[in-house]
């Protein structure tokens, strides 16, 4: 999950950020727009991440809680809601 949101969030961004500098400005500014590009992209990534990192660390600590993923995550949100 994290790997397309990486991917895809780089490309959309640097598109996006090349787009709007325009094609000299976005040459001269390469560097920058790949580091931010990236930077956005892995913030967004891991806000995606989080809940199903937390629902993997909530299965390992307790291996009873759910028989998986899918039955933990909907558990996870009854018993503790969306944001704690």
């Amino acid at each position: 999950v994290q790997g397309w949101f990486k991917f895809g969030g780089v490309e959309f961004f640097k598109i996006n950020l090349s787009q709007s500098l325009g094609k000299e400005k976005a040459w001269e500014n390469r560097i920058p727009i790949y580091l931010g590009a990236a930077a956005m992209a892995e913030f967004i990534a891991d806000i995606f991440l989080c809940p199903l990192e937390a629902t993997r660390i909530r299965l390992v600590s307790n291996p009873e809680y759910a028989s998986g993923l899918i039955a933990a995550f909907p558990k996870i949100i009854k018993d503790d809601g969306v944001i704690k």
